[in-house]
């Protein structure tokens, strides 16, 4: 697991997740098919959307994984953030 996995209170950034999503995208692409890629969803946990916001316009972040850092008034922005 990651350093930023759930429960370690380290949190990755915007871009460290991108790269391990997209990196995760090309192995489902080449292991299984282009088309089970494609139709993954890759979430990350939310602490990572609240402390980055800008993790949640990464082309390959598909969502959170919600848990406690939706009862922080700051979660509320995840909602307003608009995907490029």
């Amino acid at each position: 697991e990651p350093v930023w996995a759930i429960g370690t209170g380290r949190v990755a950034t915007a871009a460290q997740a991108q790269e391990v999503h997209a990196y995760i995208r090309q192995y489902w692409s080449t292991a299984v098919s282009p088309a089970v890629s494609e139709n993954t969803s890759h979430q990350p946990a939310a602490r990572s959307c609240v402390t980055h916001m800008d993790t949640a316009t990464q082309i390959d972040v598909d969502g959170f994984l919600v848990c406690v850092a939706s009862l922080k008034p700051d979660f509320l922005g995840i909602t307003n953030v608009k995907r490029n």
